[in-house]
């Protein structure tokens, strides 16, 4: 049995997903459908799986189940009451309360001992465990990385994409490139002449943020079902998407034409009429001209109607009229079809750029080894299909039999079909399966989420189905107060909406919980004035209510305030701010957002991040104006301890712009240096540990990041501990994936790395102020939504429509699916379907974020809307205009909402000069907790210590030296160091002559020997036989490690062959680099060669053991000193 449940806010779903886990643990089914108590307790856990959407909700589940386990069982030191469960356990397993507690207490112990098949995690953590199991099958690499960030990727391929015709192809002559360069030079040309800007080679031009944000909008769940076929079709040899382009600008300019012509026509004949109204004759000369009608004329509506005010009065002419209405009516038939085809037509260009941007992201992908985890879905669903689920579980090793699976109307289309075979699996074996969610809670339209699944389409694919939660009977609200749940109740209930929306919020009655029957609440919601500043009234009603919060006694803790979007969140830090800062000492509060909890809001991150833009300037040749790069290397090594403290002090105090350049930085720097500096005075106040006297250059980017850390004062190193370990824990994942290097590692912290927040403690007692939809799932006692205000219409950014037949034009040459941006004039095409069921989803998604944030108090909740909307719908006229008309008399109008709903509607109409309110301010009173702690809660904490530093930079000493001055070129280990450095860099032999230079200002390369360094690379990589392993390769792998393992010991170790290469003639070829002087005596020289073959030969093994996929491998030893290349 399949159950379905549906759980409005506040109705307990994590209640009941824990207690369902522990019946399925604890019971087993009969033939008859009912369940007893399981003899084997052991090992029940291993065949259910429970799925969340958050590792938050996963961690709070696995709490919950182990907390109940515990109680049951009497394991739980300090709880002497009776679990919730344990009546309807009893019940249902049909046991004593004896037999019950032994049973828990077993199964607590077998699932903490076997901890490991405690399977509740996230959906994404679920896939990527089959994804590994499946990787040979998916044709990726076993040990891939994920990556997080798919808009880094997404702007890494349109880069590669530019990069790569910027500074051309070994194969530019082949019609793939060509095509690119065509569309390209089309985009550029479009842009221009509609006046935008048209430099797509400029990182920061408007049409490079455009075409990043078109790619990044429609690589969407839509994109990667119907990938293969909309691949299919922009890579046919027959460059199809050209052929469509070129045939629908024919077809534009002949309607147009035709327009023009019937325009004309129709003009000729009714010119000098009698009684024409001479609009109507100015309408048709503007046509006549133009070849575009004005719809938003009222004449041109009257023509289209055949209306006889065309005429002045008591002068209409029949056969006039009639004419005119036949033509206007062609003109607007031919209009819906220009319109068609211009909107079509307008977003060619970008489709054109789609096949080579995913060709770039897949060979980065291969490259590096990873996967985007957005692909995860489509990778599974290529393996798994409609397949065998046994053969998964097979493969997994692990049997699961019942499936549990929490907010499923944030699920997608595809991992419902990745699901769906498994589920289908347990369905057939009579086992049950539940499903937690609510379709009014569905606000992650944007990330896949699909309310049609829960609302009707999975209840259609199984035949043994139960729903519940749908009834006012099964639907309580134990979060909220009285007042609160009926106020959300008659809104929306009474709210106006379209049959769609109006079936999925068809439960959104609930009963108000028995605790909360005498807990009234408060509910305001005020109007600003017509004649004031909109923002000025919110905030200063937010103000003025959280003041008063405050005084009745509840904590700041207790507070948040909800916003829409991010930048009105930000003037409410600002006003919260300035507000706390005016108060008393004593009555000051706290602040937590999202932004505020950035690693990069750290003064000490921020200091480590100027100081490393001020060490890359120093490497750069492009250091600012003013400042050389000799300036700045000879200033860094002479007063390198200053420059980092005068660059602390300066941050501390807050006189450094973060913003300015490292040149500025520098001037500033030396313009307040004196000019013989003193020594370090020894006797600070403050002692230095061992790693602030150490120099801050170093060729390891750890490294120099904790030196810079070092020179932190202690105290602050204490205070922002929390936020420099999440640092340099983003630093080490950076360091896994990305090069050794602080321009890169700069370039990644300003794309992404900035964006990295940690988790605010809950225990912290501060005002929280968040998104909407960071808001879902949680709770507070007083809510305060300032900017009940956004658009429900606002259709943004492109999206997939299905095509449409045009005229003239074979359908083989049209697109599977096109993206089109949205716009007014769709609802004149043939796409206005397809445009207006995207409209309605957007104010569905848009109901629903109203939805959550009205659900999220408990006591309090404190709205402010606009007396007048600006434009188009909004959730702020749609809730005065609902409050408004809140009345008895408005209620009755539908009997279903007396009976027995009657009690948990509003009966009143306190709507009143602006505003709505009902209850009465609250208070609250704080009392002592009664319950024991929970064993898996912490007994004590303990603030963190200060930031410890272990530099170990003395580990790479034998292969690296710190300073350039210290190379030496003549050894040969040296000058083998700095060979393989350059080829580690080398993806291409185009790459050659800036890796030297970025070397050479990294200080691996002295000045003296980079001409030298240099012309052996060109040397050895113009050979025809090297050629194939730097151009025209299907794939590449520099110094990528392998991980080998005994089978015997259970050991691994790791090989890290130079350079493996897919090369093009259908082979993988593994090259290692070698250096240095041959041995002249022949016997000395063949021994060193055998040892150089055996270790390749082990990389050869290593290679067809785990990647070749029987593809041939060869080996090669190149040594870059002779010349030579010996095939092993």
């Amino acid at each position: 049995m399949l159950h379905i449940y549906k759980a409005s806010a506040g109705s307990g779903k994590t209640y009941r997903l824990a207690y369902e886990y522990i019946k399925m643990l604890l019971g087993e089914k009969a033939d008859d459908g009912s369940y007893r108590l399981r003899h084997d307790t052991l090992t029940g856990h291993r065949h259910i799986l429970a799925i969340t959407f958050t590792n938050k909700a996963t961690d709070e589940m696995k709490q919950r189940i182990l907390h109940e386990l515990a109680r049951l069982g009497g394991c739980e030191p300090g709880w002497t009451k009776d679990s919730d469960y344990a009546p309807q356990l009893i019940d249902e397993l049909r046991c004593s309360a004896n037999e019950l507690k032994r049973a828990a207490a077993n199964a607590l112990m077998a699932l903490v001992m076997d901890y490991n098949f405690f399977n509740i995690s996230t959906i994404d953590s679920f896939f990527q465990t089959i994804l590994r199991t499946f990787a040979r099958e998916a044709q990726i690499m076993g040990d891939y990385d994920v990556s997080l960030d798919d808009d880094g990727v997404l702007r890494a391929g349109i880069g590669e994409m530019i990069l790569r015709l910027n500074h051309g192809f070994a194969d530019g002559t082949t019609p793939p490139y060509r095509a690119l360069e065509e569309w390209l030079t089309t985009l550029m040309r479009h842009n221009l002449r509609k006046g935008n800007g048209f430099n797509l080679f400029n990182r920061a031009s408007s049409l490079r943020g455009t075409l990043n944000s078109f790619i990044r909008n429609i690589s969407d769940e839509t994109f990667r079902i119907n990938y293969d076929a909309i691949m299919g079709y922009l890579r046919r040899d027959d460059r199809p998407l050209d052929r469509f382009s070129q045939m629908l600008w024919q077809q534009l300019d002949s309607t147009v034409e035709m327009i023009k012509s019937i325009a004309s026509d129709t003009l000729s004949k009714i010119s000098g009429t009698p009684g024409l109204n001479r609009y109507v004759v100015s309408l048709y000369e503007k046509m006549a001209d133009s070849g575009m009608p004005d719809l938003k004329s009222k004449t041109y509506a009257k023509c289209l109607e055949g209306d006889e005010s065309c005429f002045n009065k008591g002068k209409y002419d029949s056969a006039t009229g009639s004419l005119i209405h036949d033509a206007t009516h062609r003109i607007h038939m031919l209009y819906g079809q220009l319109v068609t085809m211009k909107v079509t037509y307008e977003n060619l260009f970008m489709l054109g750029l789609v096949e080579r941007v995913y060709s770039c992201i897949d060979e980065l992908q291969k490259d590096h080894n990873f996967i985007r985890l957005s692909d995860t879905g489509s990778l599974l669903h290529s393996i798994i299909g409609d397949g065998d689920a046994p053969f998964v579980f097979e493969r997994m090793g692990l049997w699961l039999n019942h499936f549990l699976i929490d907010e499923f109307q944030d699920t997608s289309l595809m991992q419902w079909l990745n699901l769906t075979p498994l589920i289908n699996e347990s369905h057939s074996h009579d086992h049950d399966n539940l499903i937690i969610g609510d379709e009014k809670q569905c606000i992650y339209r944007f990330r896949n989420s699909d309310p049609s699944l829960l609302k009707e389409r999975v209840s259609l694919e199984f035949d043994r189905v139960a729903i519940s939660g749908d009834s006012v009977e099964q639907n309580t609200n134990w979060r909220s107060s009285a007042h609160v749940v009926r106020f959300n109740n008659t809104v929306f209930t009474q709210m106006p909406m379209n049959p769609y929306n109006r079936a999925i919020y068809s439960n959104v009655v609930q009963q108000v919980a028995p605790k909360h029957l005498s807990h009234n609440g408060y509910v305001s919601v005020w109007a600003a004035p017509e004649d004031a500043d909109f923002t000025d009234c919110a905030i200063g009603r937010m103000e003025a209510e959280i003041l008063r919060q405050l005084d009745s006694g509840y904590r700041p803790c207790d507070i948040a305030v909800l916003c829409r979007r991010v930048t009105e969140a930000a003037e409410v830090i600002e006003a919260l701010m300035k507000m706390s800062d005016a108060l008393p000492e004593d009555m000051r509060f706290r602040i937590i957002s999202d932004d505020s909890m950035m690693v990069s809001a750290s003064p000490v991150v921020r200091s480590v991040i100027t100081q490393l833009r001020f060490m890359d300037a120093a490497d750069s040749p492009r250091c600012g104006k003013g400042a050389t790069p000799k300036m700045f290397t000879d200033l860094f090594n002479q007063y390198e301890q200053r420059i980092a403290d005068m660059l602390r002090t300066r941050d501390a105090d807050g006189h450094l712009d973060l913003g300015a350049s490292a040149g500025d930085i520098l001037r500033s720097i030396i313009a307040d240096m004196p000019e013989n500096p003193a020594p370090a005075d020894d006797e600070a106040d403050e002692p230095m540990d061992h790693m602030a006297t150490q120099p801050i250059l170093s060729t390891d980017l750890s490294v120099i990041i904790e030196r810079i850390i070092a020179r932190s004062p202690q105290d602050m190193r204490q205070e922002q501990n929390m936020y420099i370990t999440a640092f340099m824990d983003t630093v080490y994942d950076y360091l896994d994936t990305h090069p050794n290097d602080i321009h890169a590692f700069l370039k990644w912290w300003d794309a992404t790395g900035h964006a990295y927040k940690i988790s605010s403690p809950e225990s912290t007692d501060a005002i929280r102020v968040m998104t909407i939809h960071k808001a879902k799932g949680l709770e507070f006692a007083c809510v305060h939504l300032p900017f009940c205000n956004w658009r429900m219409d606002n259709l943004k950014g492109p999206s997939w429509y299905t095509p449409v037949n045009l005229p003239d034009i074979p359908a083989d040459l049209i697109p599977p699916l096109i993206p089109l941006e949205p716009s007014a004039d769709m609802m004149q095409s043939a796409y206005a379907d397809q445009y207006a069921a995207k409209i309605e989803e957007t104010e569905l998604d848009e109901l629903n974020v109203l939805y959550v944030a009205l659900t999220r108090a408990v006591d309090e909740l404190i709205i402010t809307v606009p007396s007048k909307a600006d434009r188009g719908i909004t959730t702020g006229a749609l809730l005065l205009s609902t409050v408004g008309g809140m009345t008895d008399e408005r209620a009755s109008e539908d009997t279903s909402l007396y009976t027995s709903m009657h009690p948990d509607l509003s009966s009143d109409n306190p709507y009143r000069h602006g505003a709505y309110i009902t209850g009465a301010p609250t208070t609250r009173t704080h009392e002592a907790k009664t319950e024991p702690p929970k064993a898996l809660q912490p007994v004590n904490t303990y603030p963190m210590t200060q930031y410890y530093i272990l530099d170990r930079s003395d580990l790479w000493a034998d292969t690296a030296l710190d300073f350039p001055e210290h190379y030496d070129y003549s050894d040969p280990r040296s000058r083998g160091n700095m060979l393989h450095a350059c080829l580690a860099y080398c993806r291409r032999a185009s790459d050659i002559d800036k890796v030297v230079l970025r070397l050479h200002h990294r200080g691996f390369i002295p000045a003296a020997v980079v001409p030298e360094i240099r012309d052996i690379l060109h040397r050895e990589l113009d050979r025809p036989e090297v050629a194939r392993w730097f151009d025209g390769y299907d794939r590449v792998m520099i110094e990528q490690p392998i991980y080998v393992g005994d089978t015997h010991d259970r050991t691994h170790e790791t090989r890290r062959p130079d350079r493996v290469v897919w090369t093009a003639d259908g082979t993988i070829d593994v090259i290692d680099y070698k250096t240095g002087h041959l041995p002249e005596d022949a016997a000395e020289r063949k021994a060193l060669i055998g040892k150089y073959s055996r270790q390749v030969r082990r990389y050869m093994g290593h290679i067809s053991r785990t990647s070749a996929n029987g593809v041939p491998v060869r080996g090669y030893i190149w040594h870059l000193d002779s010349s030579m290349i010996l095939e092993v």
